[in-house]
């Protein structure tokens, strides 16, 4: 352990502090870590909440014989296959414990098949047919319950885009949360 005291010129950067909780972040500023770096966390959020709005657009248009699923996922899972270069060192195992962690790992990889041309086009099929409707509380409570809140107290707009930026910003709040000041963060959380 150092001392911050020791070290008044200098500013320390966490590399890499994904997946902490909101109070170890607040004990690495508070013992002197000035910058948190922040990576696949964001991107995973990202994955987790367009795969839930993937989920809810299955529920509400897999009988619509007139229209054309995203099948998010699945699109997403296929261009990882067709191109694991930005995965195999990652991810070890069975098949099946593979295949999981192209899905779900934290150390997430999916990112890097974000830009590809099918993922955007699914993307924008599965935005677009979920503007087409008004997505049922419901749906938004069973897979973004959070997001559900929100709308509920009239802090959030029921809109497939708003929802996905406030899944993702529910991870950047336990950043916040970690650099504001001890009195001020009892509130923020």
């Amino acid at each position: 352990m150092f001392s911050k005291a020791s070290y008044n010129n200098i500013v320390f950067k966490g590399y890499s502090t994904d997946y902490q909780t909101a109070d170890s972040l607040k004990r690495m500023v508070e013992d002197g870590i000035a910058i948190l770096e922040v990576g696949p966390a964001l991107t995973f959020a990202l994955r987790e909440g367009l795969f839930a709005l993937s989920y809810m657009e299955n529920e509400l248009f897999k009988y619509a014989a007139d229209v054309e699923i995203s099948n998010f996922i699945e699109v997403l899972d296929k261009a990882m296959i067709k191109n694991p270069s930005n995965w195999r060192k990652h991810y070890h195992g069975a098949g099946s414990k593979i295949k999981y962690a192209r899905k779900y790992s934290y150390s997430d990889r999916s990112r890097y098949y974000f830009p590809t041309e099918e993922v955007i086009y699914a993307q924008n099929i599965l935005i677009k047919n979920m503007k087409s409707v008004e997505i049922p509380l419901t749906l938004i409570n069973q897979f973004m319950p959070i997001q559900y809140n929100k709308i509920r107290n009239g802090l959030l707009r029921n809109d497939p885009e708003e929802l996905i930026k406030d899944w993702v910003v529910n991870c950047i709040d336990e950043y916040i949360y970690a650099s504001t000041p001890s009195e001020v963060s009892k509130q923020v959380i």
